[in-house]
């Protein structure tokens, strides 16, 4: 999951799914962590294999603050 906040009050602006290979196909080795590195690109965002959750994301979080449950919400 690629998880976009706002920069100023750290809401969720877009969240997507992408498969394991998408994220593999773009990530770049990093050695000083001994890992990898994915960018959260505009072309990552709207690829076609991309499931957009941002909806779903900001429900779960709103459930979590207690201020409606998931089943409550209106998407």
């Amino acid at each position: 999951m690629i998880v976009l906040f706002d920069e100023a009050t750290y809401k969720i602006v877009q969240a997507v799914e992408l498969p394991v290979a998408a994220i593999e196909a773009v990530a770049k080795p990093v050695p000083w962590v001994n890992g990898h590195r994915v960018s959260a690109t505009p072309a990552l965002f709207s690829r076609l294999d991309a499931s957009d959750v941002t909806a779903r994301l900001r429900d779960a979080l709103d459930a979590l603050d207690g201020s409606r449950s998931p089943e409550e919400t209106d998407t």
